[in-house]
């Protein structure tokens, strides 16, 4: 088990995925605006926030960026783990751009655990 940015370069037959459902963090790109002496408007009440489009959108593209980097590691295929119950942007729900290649999907109950359901997307 590693992290998207352990995966960075690596390839192998199959990949599982989870955790692609975060909120983006403003903190990496609110610093690096800041450090880079962008004046940019924020406050840090229970989390970073700002109503700066520009950084608000690096922050978006940071999370966007990992989930590539994972789902690009598989050789042959990739499972997604997640919990649909969670649409509050918890890590386990499932980023919203992958979700909406599976929205239109049939699931169906996984053999071995009737309570989990699988949704098949493939390219063949």
């Amino acid at each position: 088990m590693i992290t998207f940015h352990q995966a960075k370069g690596l390839e192998f037959d199959h990949v599982y995925v989870a955790w692609t459902g975060r909120n983006p963090d403003l903190g990496p790109a609110l610093r690096t605006r800041l450090f880079s002496r962008t004046a940019v408007p924020y406050t840090i009440t229970g989390g970073s926030q700002t109503t700066d489009a520009s950084t608000a959108g690096l922050s978006l593209a940071d999370r966007e960026r990992e989930v590539y980097v994972a789902i690009t590691r598989p050789r042959s295929s990739v499972t997604f783990l997640y919990d649909p119950g969670l649409a509050d942007g918890g890590y386990y729900a499932l980023n919203p751009a992958i979700d909406e290649l599976f929205k239109l999907r049939k699931a169906r109950a996984y053999a071995g655990h009737p309570s989990v359901e699988v949704v098949e997307f493939t390219n063949a």
